[in-house]
C-alpha cells in the first residue's frame, strides 16, 4: 500500500466533500423546519404544512453520507503499514545525519548511540530522549533524523567538550565530602569516605549557589548528574589527582548497591561513549589533610 501523504489526503478529501455536500443538506432541512415552526405559530395551518411537504419531498433524495467508517478501516490499514517501514527506515536515515554532522553511530537495542548518548526512540509518541551514562539528560526532541543530531551536538558542546577545570573540581569535591561527612556527624579518621550519590547532591548546591548580586540561577543552568560524571572521571585520571600526595579514589559498587541511584553512580569506560561499558561506584575516599 502506498505511503505517499498524496494518497492520504486524496482519500481524505473525498470524505470532507461528502461531508460538506451532506452538512449544508442537513442546514436546508434545519432551516426549512424552523420556518415551518414559526409560520404554524402564525398563519392557518393547511396553507403552511402543504407547503412544508411540497418542499421536503423535493429534498427526500438526499446526498451520499460521509464515509467515516471506510475512511478509519482504510487510515488505520495504511498507518500500521506506514509505522513499520518509518521503524524499519528510521537507523539508516539517522547514520546518514550522524555521518553528515561527523558523530559516531551505533544501532543498539531499543534505540540508537548518537556520538557518545544513547538515544531512546519512541515511536508511538514521536519523541527521541538523550542519555548519558545511564542517566536521562531530559531532552526531548521530535522523531527526526536531523533534529536528534542537532540535539546530539549541543549537548556534546556542553557536557562533553566543555573543558573540565581540574584544581576547581578538586576544590569542590574534598568540600563537598567534608561537608557531608560534618552533616552526618562522622568521627575525624585519617581518611574520609563518602558515599558518591551524597558528594553529586553537596556538588549541585556548591555549583549553584548564586554569586553575590547576581540572579538565582534557572533550572536550564543547573549542575547536572552526566556533568558531574564528567568531571569526576577527568580529574580522576588527571596528574594532578594520580600523582598527589593524597589522591581521590572511587570505590567500586557492591552488587547490592549497583544500579541503585540511592546507592551508586555509573561512570562509563570512555567519556566519549557514554552508553558503552562502566563501572558503578558508590563512593570516594580521600587521605584527609
Amino acid at each position: 500500500m502506498n505511503s505517499d501523504p498524496k494518497v492520504f489526503i486524496d482519500e481524505i478529501e473525498v470524505v470532507r466533500k461528502q461531508a460538506v455536500e451532506y452538512a449544508g443538506f442537513i442546514n436546508r432541512i434545519k432551516d426549512r423546519l424552523s420556518r415551518a415552526e414559526k409560520a404554524l405559530a402564525e398563519k392557518p395551518t393547511v396553507p403552511v404544512l402543504s407547503s412544508l411537504v411540497s418542499d421536503l419531498q423535493a429534498m427526500k433524495s438526499q446526498p451520499e453520507q460521509p464515509a467515516v467508517s471506510q475512511l478509519i478501516q482504510s487510515l488505520e490499514q495504511q498507518l500500521q503499514i506506514v509505522r513499520q517501514h518509518f521503524k524499519d527506515s528510521f537507523p539508516a536515515d539517522l547514520r546518514r545525519e550522524c555521518e553528515a554532522g561527523q558523530l559516531q553511530f551505533a544501532n543498539l537495542q531499543d534505540g540508537c548511540g548518537v556520538g557518545p548518548f544513547f538515544v531512546a526512540l519512541n515511536f508511538p509518541k514521536g519523541i527521541a530522549s538523550f542519555h548519558y551514562a545511564k542517566v536521562d539528560v531530559g531532552t526531548d526532541v521530535p522523531l527526526i533524523a536531523k533534529s536528534i543530531v542537532e540535539q546530539a551536538m549541543i549537548l556534546k558542546a556542553a557536557l562533553i567538550d566543555l573543558p573540565v577545570d581540574l584544581a576547581k573540581f578538586g576544590n569542590d569535591i574534598y568540600e563537598a565530602m567534608r561537608v557531608t561527612a560534618a552533616r552526618q556527624n562522622k568521627p575525624s579518621k585519617a581518611e574520609l569516605r563518602v558515599e558518591l550519590p551524597m558528594i553529586f547532591h553537596e556538588m549541585m548546591l556548591i555549583r549553584q549557589l548564586p554569586a553575590f548580586g547576581t540572579k538565582q540561577k534557572t533550572a536550564r543552568n543547573e549542575y547536572s548528574l552526566p556533568r558531574f560524571v564528567i568531571e569526576l572521571k577527568q580529574f580522576v585520571q588527571s596528574e594532578q589527582n594520580t600523582r598527589s600526595s593524597r589522591p581521590f579514589r572511587p570505590e567500586p559498587a557492591v552488587i547490592e548497591n549497583a544500579k541503585n541511584p540511592k546507592k551508586s553512580i555509573f561512570i562509563p569506560q570512555d567519556l566519549s561513549r557514554g552508553f558503552g561499558e562502566g563501572t558503578y561506584y558508590q563512593a570516594v575516599v580521600v587521605r584527609q589533610d
